[in-house]
């Protein structure tokens, strides 16, 4: 899911790839797509954890790059989950110099079924990533997203 905002952010337009599945927490039966995709999208609750996860870097591999600064592994689980926010980003950290360049608005419709609690007093201290924790979220209704 992150990967379609990130490309957003960059111009590139994108659409639905029908030879892609998104699994959820059953092992075999996708959530959406075809049992025999050629591209599984695997969600943070997918038994045993996302499969990529658990692989270990090659020894000879381990000099191609550096953990994170203390700062950034502090705030960040590195798992995107809808909760991106710019504004809230430099709030954060003081600075936009390692995000994009653009804000995202979510619509109502995304937040009613990723995090309807945000959209609630008191919701955004479960999400402190997507708004400060005293506040709620200000979605855009659906129907304005295709006039942005």
């Amino acid at each position: 899911f992150a990967m379609q905002y990130a490309l957003a952010a960059k111009g590139y337009n994108i659409e639905p790839w029908e030879d892609s599945a998104q699994m959820g927490e059953d092992k075999d039966i996708p959530v959406s797509g075809h049992n025999d995709s050629a591209f599984r999208h695997y969600c943070g609750c997918y038994p045993g954890g996302k499969p990529t996860y658990r692989m270990k870097v090659a020894p000879e591999d381990k000099g191609l790059f550096s953990n994170a600064p203390e700062l950034y592994r502090r705030l960040s689980s590195n798992n995107c989950q809808l909760c991106y926010n710019r504004s809230r980003y430099i709030e954060l950290y003081g600075s936009s110099r390692c995000t994009v360049d653009r804000e995202f608005i979510y619509t109502d419709f995304l937040m009613n079924i990723h995090h309807k609690d945000a959209l609630q007093p008191g919701g955004c201290s479960k999400l402190t990533w997507l708004c400060p924790p005293d506040s709620v979220y200000k979605p855009i209704p659906l129907s304005e997203s295709y006039q942005r």
